[in-house]
């Protein structure tokens, strides 16, 4: 049977990255609202475009997607893959698999299948979380993987392969937040109320020797920081600490200890072995340390004799597109019909929400149990 391209598409709330499956690395990385109109001939690189949550072409939070911007966006990033690579056929002889959050809205799943199988005529589609992806590109049966990104905070566990009834939590806090946390304290002029757990946590622009003093934006504008690096200094301290009015948001150590707690005591222990972070909330310098000091906390009362292990990988900015490709290099998967992807045969007979039912639920509900063996004993 023919094998087909698969493009792997991270659709993240701040920035996608694309690729061709069974490649290392994204092949683009470029700001979730760009609009290519405006940087064709542009010598400026793809992650030097500025980006305005203004003009989002897919918006998680508010359940919302500009079909023409997301469109045009996709075409685009798809486009300099295929061409990077020097592929011919384009789009319609490629699968693409993207990516979406645990709780996504039904609405905007099945807009964006539309999207890939009318607008952009594509020869395939499947869309898998990227929490479980996570899992997958470490070569995990059993962990639980811990994602903050722009928009969202989310935890998922996998047991032996398989997603156990209602393990996930998802909130809408992440680092846009946190930008208008620390914008909110900067301009009233005083110091976080949040504690600083033993100075751990530091700016990655900060060096012992050169204070912070002014930092510029990435859409051109310069902050005067003079006096202020205190604030820069404990503005992650929001991922760990309840906020103020304590309606925003769990801290991040006590939503990974309950998803773990959701699922029956026999498996606690292999899934607390594999603690998977992802997402650019846990790029901080000395995030691996505050969150183990911080689960040690909560976990030393009740579970003395239960170990834990966190698993902070460099390259756990692109864990989901990596676990996306890992999944798309392999032969049954690039095979059509199958079981994952949405045809175009398939497509036309059930429509876009049964299809979805029938391809992407199955991965959804099996978490791809026999790759994940194949992956882990290949590995072995």
């Amino acid at each position: 049977m023919e094998e087909n391209k698969v493009f792997v598409m991270d659709l993240g709330s701040k920035t996608w990255k694309v690729g061709l499956a069974g490649a290392d690395v994204p092949d683009v990385v470029l700001p979730s609202s760009a609009n290519p109109a405006s940087f064709r001939g542009s010598s400026k690189a793809h992650h030097e475009l500025t980006w305005d949550i203004t003009k989002l072409a897919l918006n998680y939070r508010a359940d919302t997607i500009n079909e023409d911007s997301f469109a045009r966006l996709a075409k685009y990033s798809l486009n300099c893959v295929a061409s990077k690579h020097q592929l011919s056929g384009g789009l319609v002889d490629g699968v693409v698999m993207a990516t979406e959050p645990v709780l996504v809205g039904a609405r905007t799943r099945e807009k964006l299948a539309e999207v890939m199988m009318e607008g952009l005529g594509c020869k395939g589609y499947h869309v898998a979380p990227t929490t479980v992806l996570s899992i997958y590109s470490c070569g995990r049966v059993s962990s639980i993987s811990f994602e903050s990104g722009h928009f969202f905070t989310q935890t998922t566990v996998i047991y032996e392969g398989y997603m156990p009834a209602r393990a996930y939590k998802c909130l809408p806090f992440g680092g846009h937040d946190l930008t208008a946390f620390l914008q909110k304290t900067l301009s009233l002029g005083h110091g976080i109320t949040y504690n600083h757990y033993d100075g751990i946590l530091q700016t990655a622009v900060m060096t012992e020797n050169s204070p912070l003093s002014t930092v510029v934006l990435p859409d051109g504008r310069h902050v005067d920081l003079t006096g202020k690096t205190r604030d820069l200094d404990t503005c992650a301290d929001l991922l760990f600490c309840r906020s103020r009015d304590e309606s925003i948001h769990i801290p991040i150590q006590q939503m990974i200890y309950d998803t773990v707690m959701t699922m029956g005591i026999d498996g606690r222990r292999d899934v607390f072995c594999n603690v998977i972070s992802s997402g650019g909330n846990t790029l901080y310098p000395g995030y691996t340390t505050r969150l183990s000091k911080h689960l040690d906390t909560i976990m030393r009362p009740k579970h003395e004799n239960t170990k834990y292990q966190l698993i902070t990988r460099d390259e756990r900015l692109y864990h989901p597109w990596i676990g996306g490709s890992i999944m798309g290099a392999l032969s049954h998967f690039r095979r059509l019909p199958g079981k994952c992807v949405i045809d175009k045969a398939c497509y036309e007979e059930h429509g876009v929400t049964r299809a979805m039912n029938i391809k992407c639920n199955y991965f959804h509900d099996r978490c791809c149990h026999g790759i994940l063996e194949k992956h882990s004993s290949s590995s072995a």
